[in-house]
């Protein structure tokens, strides 16, 4: 936990990149930051801790453009 609260000035700067939008940007950060703790496991020590929080965040980032280009997509064919 103390790793990605350090780091929170950082995710939330690429979410926020990413989304154009700081309320999404908070949301994404929220979970970038806690995705971390629970899948402690999968950082295999290959890259800096802060590397692989930047990549969960632009992967959530992604996911959230994604989900929205989707809802917009239905709302206008709907």
């Amino acid at each position: 936990m103390e790793h990605s609260v350090k780091h929170l000035r950082a995710v939330l700067s690429v979410a926020r990149t990413i989304l154009m939008n700081l309320a999404d940007a908070e949301e994404v950060a929220q979970e970038a930051v806690l995705k971390p703790l629970s899948n402690i496991q999968g950082f295999r020590g290959q890259t800096r801790f802060s590397t692989w929080l930047i990549q969960i965040t632009v992967n959530e980032a992604r996911k959230q453009t994604s989900t929205e280009r989707s809802a917009v997509g239905r709302a206008a064919n709907g």
